[in-house]
C-alpha cells in the first residue's frame, strides 16, 4: 500500500504530488479502491473534528509551530533551488518535470567525469549539488571503488607471520569472461552470487581472495577480429600474415580488456586487481608449456591422424563438446554460414552404381545422405552371408582414402569438374548428374542427427587431420572421478555432480589442436632428418620442449648421428586447456610462490551449469595431476539468465543484455548500433534487432532513487560508527528487529548455499518491511523531527 507496485515509486510522487512535499496536515493510508487503485494518501477530512477549536495554545506550543513553520520554509526554498525554477503547482505534468530536471542532469555531468581514478578518498559534497539532488548514480558511485582499490580493502588480510588467519580462508578465482566484447546479465548474475560469498566470509573474519580476470577465447576473439578486418579492410588473416593479425588482435584484446575491467569495477565487485590474471600472461604460457610437454613425456599427449570434427567457417578443429547435434525428424531446411539458400537435411538419396565389367549391365543400389561424398567413394562394402552379392566380393581393405574438402568446405582437386564447387551446392549438381545418367532412384525423409558448431553455427565436416590428443581413460579421468566420489571436491546441485560422473566415465580423447593463429602455440616441434622423409602425422617424427634449443637437444638424442633440424606445430591449444589451469596457474604455478603455499587448493567454483564439462572438469583433471592436490573443495553450478525466447545469452545470438545498460540506460538505437560491432551472421544481426525492438521498444530506462537526499537538511551528517542513540522510533526499533531476524536467516542460508533462499529473505526485508512500511513511517520522523527532538 505504500508503494505502487507497477512504478516502484514511493507514494506521493505517482499522483503528481512532489516527493519532498511537505506533509502540513497528516496524511493517513488508505486501501486500494476503484477510485484509486495506487492506494495513495489522502488528507483525512475527519481529521482534528474531536478537537477543541477555543483552546489556548501554550508558549511551548506556539513555539514548536513557528520552529515547524521556518522550517517549512527552508525546505521550500531548497526544493526550488534544485529544480532551478520557482514551485511547481502540484497539477503539475510529470513529463514537463523529467523534462526540466534532465536539462539540469544534462548540465551538470557536462564538466563531470566519474572513475578519475585517482584513489584519493572522495571529497563529500554538498547534498545542494545538483549531481546529487537529483540522485545521479554515476556521479554518486563515482570515484569511490578507485579509493577502495588503492587502499587494499580487498586484498587478502593475513595473520601474524604472513599466514592465513586463524578462521581459515575462503577463495574464489573468478571464471574469466571473454576478451570478445562486453559483460552480459549473466556475468552480473555469477558475481552477484560469487562477491556475496567472499564479503560474507571476509565479515566473518576470514583471509579472503577474489581473483580477476579475463580469458583469450581463441576461437571467438580471432573470429571477430578477422571479420572486422574484412568488413573495414577487405583483406583476409593470410593477406596479414600471423605476426601483424595478432598484433591486431593484441589491440583489439587490450581495448575490450580494460571495458570488461571497467564494467567489473562499475558493478562494484570486491576483486583484488592487484592479482589480476589473464590466459595468454607470462606467467600462463609457462604454465601451459610446462602442463603440455610434462604430460607428453608421460604419454598422456600423443600425435595421431584421426577423424576430427572440422568447421569450414572458422577453418579449425573442434572437440566433442563444441559441437551440438541437431535432431531432425525428416527432411528440414536448415541456414548454413556461406549460403544465400537454406540446405535440404534430413533425407536419403538412393542411387545405382554400375558393375563395371559386368556383361548384364548389373547395377547395385546405395543409399547415402550425403550425395556429395559420392565423388570420394573407393569402395562398396557387402555383407559377406548376402547371396545377392556374393559374386561382387573380391574388393580388398587398404583401399585409398579420398579426401574430397578442401579447409574451406569446397571441392578439391580430387573431384574433377566440380573443383571449386562449395559443398552443399555440389550436392544438387551430383543429384541432377545421377538423373542424367539415369542412375538416380528416389528420395525419402530420414531422420538423422546433424552435428553444428556451436561458435559458427556450420555444418561440422569428420576429416582426417594428425592432431594432438590428450589420453582421457586410464590416463586424466580416474583421478578426477575419485576426486569427487571421494568428497574431496563437492558439486552442488546434486544433479550436476551426477551429470559430472556420466560424462566422466564415457569419456573420449580430447583433441587438443586448433588451427588458429591467436593462442598457446604448441610446445612441439617436428624433426626434419636429412634425407629421410617423413609425415607429420608421425608421433615418433616429434618432440616437445620448453625452449626451442631443448627441443633440438631431445631430437638429436632421438636420432643419434644424424642432421636434424626442429620445426615448431604452427597450431595453438583448445582455449580450454590453458583454462584448466586457471586455480594454480593465477596463483603462479609453477613456481612455488606464497600464495599457491597459502591459498592452495581454492575454496570455491562458482559458474553456470552449461561449462561444467568444458571448465570445471578439465580443471578438476589438470589440478589433480599437475599439483597432486584438488583445484577447489567446492562447485556450485548456477542456473542460466535467458531471453525471451529460452535461449541463453550468446554474443553469437546477439540476445546479450549489458549490465552497465541497466544500470545507466540506453536507447533502442543505441542498442541496435552495439549489435552491428560484434560478429553477428547477417540473418542473425535481423532477427536479434527484431527481438530488440519486442522485448525494449523504448530502450532500457536508467535505475534511480532520491527519496532520502530529499528528505535530509544541507546540515545532515550520518554518524561515524554505526550504533543505538536510545532515541529511537517504535518503527526504528522495529526495523532493526527485522533486519537483525533477515540477517540471521541469510547466515543460514549462505551455509547452506541456498542463495535463493537467502536472496528471497532479502527482498522481503528490503521490499515488504524496510520500503512498504519503514520508509513510509519515516516521512512523519524525518520531516517533523522524532518524539524526543520535539
Amino acid at each position: 500500500m505504500a508503494l505502487n507496485a507497477a512504478s516502484h515509486k514511493p507514494a506521493g510522487e505517482i499522483s503528481g504530488q512532489p516527493l519532498n512535499a511537505p506533509d502540513e496536515t497528516a496524511a493517513a493510508p488508505r486501501e486500494s479502491s476503484k477510485d484509486d487503485p495506487n492506494g495513495q494518501y489522502e488528507v483525512d477530512p475527519n481529521r482534528g473534528a474531536q478537537e477543541d477549536p477555543k483552546k489556548i495554545k501554550s508558549e511551548r506550543e506556539l513555539e514548536k509551530e513557528r520552529k515547524k513553520t521556518d522550517k517549512q520554509k527552508k525546505f521550500e526554498e531548497k526544493k526550488n533551488k534544485m529544480v532551478g525554477v520557482s514551485a511547481t503547482p502540484a497539477a503539475s505534468k510529470t513529463k514537463e518535470k523529467k523534462a526540466k530536471q534532465g536539462i539540469i542532469e544534462e548540465k551538470a555531468l557536462q564538466d563531470f567525469h566519474w572513475y578519475v581514478g585517482t584513489g584519493e578518498k572522495k571529497e563529500l559534497r554538498s547534498f545542494e549539488d545538483p549531481l546529487y539532488k537529483a540522485y545521479i548514480p554515476k556521479a554518486v558511485e563515482s570515484e569511490w571503488y578507485a579509493w577502495w582499490e588503492k587502499s587494499g580493502f580487498f586484498e587478502p588480510e593475513f595473520g601474524p607471520h604472513g599466514k592465513v588467519k586463524s578462521n581459515g580462508y575462503f577463495v574464489i578465482p573468478e571464471p574469466p569472461p571473454n576478451v570478445t566484447g562486453a559483460l552480459h546479465m549473466g556475468h552480473a548474475l555469477t558475481n552477484a552470487l560469487q562477491d556475496s560469498m567472499i564479503r560474507w566470509n571476509r565479515m566473518r573474519g576470514l583471509t579472503t581472495l577474489w581473483l580477476p580476470g579475463c580469458d583469450h577465447a581463441g576461437i571467438s576473439t580471432q573470429s571477430v577480429v578477422e571479420k572486422l578486418i574484412w568488413r573495414e579492410e577487405g583483406q583476409t588473416r593470410h593477406d596479414l600474415g600471423r605476426p601483424k593479425l595478432t598484433e591486431k588482435i593484441w589491440q583489439w584484446k587490450d581495448k575490450y580488456h580494460a571495458n570488461i575491467n571497467n564494467a567489473q569495477r562499475r558493478m562494484g565487485g570486491s576483486f583484488d586487481w592487484t592479482r589480476e590474471a589473464f590466459t595468454m600472461n607470462p606467467t600462463f604460457v609457462t604454465a601451459v608449456t610446462e602442463t603440455f610437454c610434462t604430460l607428453h613425456e608421460e604419454g598422456l599427449i600423443y600425435r595421431s591422424n584421426r577423424l576430427v570434427n572440422w568447421c569450414t567457417a572458422l577453418n579449425t578443429s573442434l572437440s566433442n563438446l563444441e559441437v551440438d547435434n541437431k535432431e531432425l525428424d525428416g527432411r528440414t531446411l536448415l541456414d548454413v554460414p556461406g549460403y544465400d539458400k537454406k540446405v535440404e537435411f534430413g533425407v536419403l538419396t538412393y542411387f545405382q552404381y554400375e558393375v563395371e565389367g559386368s556383361k548384364s549391365n548389373e547395377k547395385i543400389e546405395v543409399a547415402t545422405t550425403r550425395p556429395e561424398t559420392i565423388l570420394g567413394h573407393t569402395g562398396i562394402a557387402v555383407h559377406p552371408d548376402d547371396n545377392r552379392y556374393s559374386h561382387l566380393i573380391g574388393k580388398r581393405h587398404g583401399l585409398d582414402f579420398v579426401n574430397i574438402l578442401n579447409d574451406d568446405g569446397t571441392l578439391n582437386h580430387n573431384t574433377g569438374v566440380f573443383e571449386g564447387t562449395k559443398r552443399f551446392d555440389a550436392r544438387y549438381k551430383v543429384i541432377a548428374a545421377l538423373k542424367e545418367q539415369g542412375l538416380y532412384v528416389k528420395s525419402d525423409d530420414n531422420p538423422m542427427s546433424v552435428p553444428i558448431c556451436q561458435k559458427s553455427k556450420d555444418v561440422i565436416e569428420p576429416i582426417m587431420k594428425p592432431q594432438w590428443w590428450m589420453r582421457m581413460k586410464g590416463g586424466m579421468a580416474e583421478g578426477a572421478i575419485d576426486a569427487v566420489r571421494d568428497g574431496k571436491i563437492k558439486i552442488r546441485p546434486e544433479k550436476s555432480e551426477k551429470d559430472y560422473f556420466r560424462w566422466m566415465e564415457n569419456i573420449n580423447d580430447w583433441c587438443l589442436s586448433r588451427q588458429l593463429w591467436w593462442g598457446h602455440q604448441t610446445p612441439a616441434y617436428y624433426i626434419d632428418i636429412e634425407g629421410e622423409p617423413g609425415d607429420d602425422a608421425d608421433g615418433e617424427r616429434w618432440v616437445t620442449g620448453r625452449t626451442e634449443e631443448a627441443a633440438k637437444q631431445k631430437a638429436k638424442v632421438k636420432f643419434p648421428g644424424k642432421e636434424v633440424t626442429v620445426k615448431r606445430d604452427p597450431d595453438v591449444l583448445d582455449t580450454w586447456f590453458s583454462a584448466g589451469l586457471w586455480p594454480f596457474a593465477t596463483l603462479g604455478w609453477p613456481e612455488k610462490t606464497l600464495d599457491l603455499e597459502r591459498l592452495y587448493p581454492t575454496s570455491m567454483i562458482e559458474t553456470g551449469w552449461d561449462i561444467l564439462f568444458f571448465w570445471i572438469a578439465r580443471m578438476i583433471m589438470f589440478g589433480v595431476k599437475m599439483t597432486g592436490q584438488v583445484p577447489f573443495t567446492e562447485v556450485y553450478c548456477h542456473s542460466l539468465v535467458r531471453d525471451s525466447e529460452g535461449r541463453k545469452m550468446s554474443k553469437s545470438l546477439g540476445n546479450v543484455i549489458d549490465p552497465l545498460d541497466v544500470m545507466d540506460g540506453i536507447t533502442l538505437q543505441a542498442l541496435h548500433d552495439k549489435l552491428k560491432v560484434g560478429n553477428l551472421d547477417p540473418k542473425e544481426l535481423e532477427t536479434a534487432t527484431r527481438l530488440q525492438k519486442t522485448s525494449f521498444p523504448d530502450g532500457i530506462p536508467e535505475c534511480a532513487t532520491k527519496y532520502v537526499l530529499g528528505k535530509l537538511d544541507a546540515s545532515f551528517e550520518p554518524q561515524r560508527h554505526p550504533a543505538k542513540t536510545h532515541k529511537e522510533t517504535l518503527a526504528e526499533l522495529w526495523i532493526l528487529h527485522k533486519f537483525n531476524f533477515a540477517a540471521a536467516e541469510v547466515n543460514a542460508a549462505l551455509t547452506s548455499r541456498e542463495f535463493s533462499e537467502a536472496t528471497k529473505v532479502v527482498y522481503e526485508y528490503w521490499y515488504h518491511h524496510f520500503c512498504d512500511v519503514y520508509i513510509e513511517d519515516s516521512k512523519s520522523f524525518i520531516q517533523a523531527g522524532t518524539l524526543t527532538e520535539q
